[in-house]
């Protein structure tokens, strides 16, 4: 199921646990507040020594309502963003957030690569 954060969590985090034990000076953080506007928070970042990783989740049940704020949190802050999120959100998604996000699909209990993206061209 991907009807809630929860259940996309579980499919996002193992793999990024993984990184976290293996590079050294790597750290991975829930909830983490960005420091941005009231209310902004980062669902997961990855923080290595070279590089911030945020991941924003929306589930089923989630709304877009507040992506373009985020969008701003998380640009202002991380070198690179994926937003997670499933293929009801798609379509909104594509038209919020910047071309050089990560999208990927939660699909049937995995994870998929939608569209790949790149360094935040200002940080």
């Amino acid at each position: 199921m991907t009807d809630h954060d929860a259940d996309i969590r579980r499919l996002v985090l193992p793999p990024l646990e993984l990184v976290r034990s293996t590079v050294p000076e790597t750290a991975l953080i829930e909830e983490l507040d960005l420091g941005w506007q009231a209310g902004v928070r980062a669902d997961v970042v990855l923080v290595s020594p070279k590089c911030m990783h945020g991941y924003e989740i929306k589930a089923r049940k989630d709304t877009l309502r507040r992506l373009q704020k985020q969008v701003d949190g998380y640009g202002a802050v991380c070198d690179l963003v994926t937003i997670v999120t499933v293929a009801e959100h798609l379509a909104g998604v594509v038209r919020i957030v910047p071309a050089w996000w990560s999208i990927t699909l939660a699909w049937e209990g995995a994870l998929r690569l939608e569209r790949e993206g790149w360094t935040n061209p200002a940080p």
